[in-house]
């Protein structure tokens, strides 16, 4: 059973969407979190 060619494309474009978003979002974070006072490094060790 294959997958249909748009199903394929539309997944992959899927997974070069993810570091779009995924990035600034965590980079939002940390520079909230060390605004707050909290160093980046312990909320991703916690």
């Amino acid at each position: 059973m294959s997958m249909p060619p748009t199903f394929a494309r539309d997944i992959q474009r899927t997974l070069l969407w993810i570091p779009r978003i995924t990035f600034p979002a965590c980079l939002y974070g940390a520079v909230t979190l060390s605004s707050l006072g909290i160093p980046p490094e312990f909320e991703l060790m916690g």
